[in-house]
């Protein structure tokens, strides 16, 4: 018997509100054994934005179940603004072929051959890991997978270059408060922006620098966006040039 379409959640939610849900969720009778990591692809990060997200969630709800015919997508996507629980997570989602029926599926909005990750956009995805471990306490996050891991899949790629699997598992480690030995490189990789740059990881840094609430944030390494790196990276002991290297990431992320 076919499994009828089991619904999306729908609505957006800040990373606390992500966590407060989750923690409230009757797990019925199935729980899974590890998450498995996506990238969307498409749309990419650069365009997600461009539809609002209700519009974005009804498209995908009838993406996978009217053009695809599955009974469920992944469970998660994960914008660097908002977090969008889709599937119900109480129930199996339809993500990885070898892992529907035990693993939840996680999209972070992007793709990541072509596209950093942007800093936002990891801090909500080491979040919404953390929770969802600390829901399941049983999952272990060293099983934690990339969909391309799947020998079942199609999807080689996914979830890109950018997505290292190693600072995930030490990110996720490190949020939930496990003691990590870190790897060389435990933040995706990212440019170092300077003043003149212009792009999403730079509005994601004036996020992470709270420069909205300060009437900035355009995407632009203005002299404000400078002063504001200035200031951070004096107050962390690091060297305080101006530029955004692997060293001011890092803190920041």
């Amino acid at each position: 018997m076919t499994r009828p379409w089991q619904g999306i959640v729908g609505t957006p939610m800040s990373a606390a509100q992500f966590d407060a849900y989750v923690a409230g969720l009757e797990m019925r009778s199935w729980r899974p054994s590890f998450c498995v990591a996506h990238n969307t692809g498409v749309p990419n990060f650069a365009a997600w934005h461009r539809v609002p997200g209700a519009r974005r969630m009804a498209a995908l709800e009838a993406y996978y179940r009217d053009d695809k015919g599955w009974s469920a997508g992944p469970h998660v996507f994960v914008a660097d603004d908002l977090i969008w629980p889709f599937t119900p997570l109480y129930t199996p989602g339809v993500h990885a072929p070898s892992w529907n029926a035990v693993a939840w599926g996680v999209e972070l909005v992007g793709e990541f051959t072509s596209e950093n990750i942007p800093p936002a956009l990891w801090g909500n995805a080491l979040s919404v890991f953390a929770t969802l471990h600390r829901k399941v306490s049983t999952m272990d996050v060293s099983r934690l997978r990339l969909h391309r891991e799947d020998p079942l899949t199609t999807h080689k790629v996914c979830p890109g270059d950018h997505l290292s699997k190693s600072a995930l598992i030490a990110g996720v480690q490190s949020a939930l408060g496990v003691p990590v030995s870190l790897p060389e490189h435990p933040v995706p990789v990212l440019r170092t922006l300077r003043l003149g740059d212009r792009g999403s990881d730079v509005a994601s840094l004036q996020h992470l620098l709270g420069m909205e609430n300060l009437g900035t944030g355009s995407g632009v390494f203005g002299p404000k966006t400078r002063a504001a790196v200035v200031a951070f990276q004096g107050s962390h002991g690091l060297v305080a040039d101006g530029a955004v290297g692997p060293a001011t990431w890092r803190l920041l992320v």
